[in-house]
């Protein structure tokens, strides 16, 4: 009798614990689906206010995006790979650029995508590339004197040039830096980069802000 009521009493212990583990796993669940709801609509939601600022008909048509106070981690690709706008540069994912047209020095370039005119400074340093540049450059006073005293900032290698941070440089700037493979390890900004990979967007709804 004390045999069968000892198993009676471990099939019961058993029982509970099963149901209690299905009960917190059920909890954590419920859990996660909520916090990753609760993230794409966020998500959604920082996509609509840059999808407001956007516009395109035959190129891009970016004026009230430059102007716009949007907050927030975002960047924007178009389907070509070239980037529109980097906030918040994620340095946890992948991105490559396509260097091959970056020639050491300043140049001035308008970009047909956007017909933006870029005046861009780039420096080459050990294990990598800077890229400094400004649009318009008419609205900067002694624009290339400020390219080559902000590319200072930066120093003569890789492992230097990835601790700078956008507050070390003149606010009317934007850049980004490259190592020898072309692996984008810091960006902001709109600067003009070909990107040959890049991480794809889970929602639909970036996909088509972004191209």
């Amino acid at each position: 009798m004390t045999v069968l009521r000892s198993r009676r009493l471990r099939r019961a212990a058993l029982l509970f614990a099963g149901i209690f583990v299905f009960a917190v796993v059920t909890q954590l669940g419920v859990g996660w689906y909520r916090r990753r709801e609760a993230a794409r609509a966020d998500l959604r939601a920082a996509v609509d206010d840059v999808r407001r600022e956007l516009r395109y008909e035959s190129r891009w048509e970016l004026t009230r995006l430059r102007q716009a106070d949007i907050g927030g981690r975002y960047y924007i690709v178009d389907a070509s790979g070239l980037t529109i706008d980097v906030e918040g540069f994620p340095a946890d994912l992948a991105f490559r650029a396509d260097a091959t047209d970056l020639q050491p020095g300043i140049s001035s370039i308008t970009v047909p995508l956007t017909n933006e005119t870029w005046r861009l400074l780039a420096a080459p340093i050990k294990g990598g590339e800077v890229v400094l540049g400004v649009s318009p450059p008419e609205d900067i006073t002694g624009v290339d004197d400020r390219l080559q005293e902000n590319a200072k900032r930066f120093g003569e290698s890789l492992e230097r040039a990835t601790r700078v941070t956008p507050s070390d440089i003149d606010r009317n700037l934007y850049y980004a830096v490259l190592d020898d493979r072309g692996d984008v390890r810091f960006a902001i900004g709109g600067i003009p980069l070909r990107l040959v990979e890049y991480p794809k967007s889970p929602l639909d709804e970036v996909e088509e802000v972004a191209g």
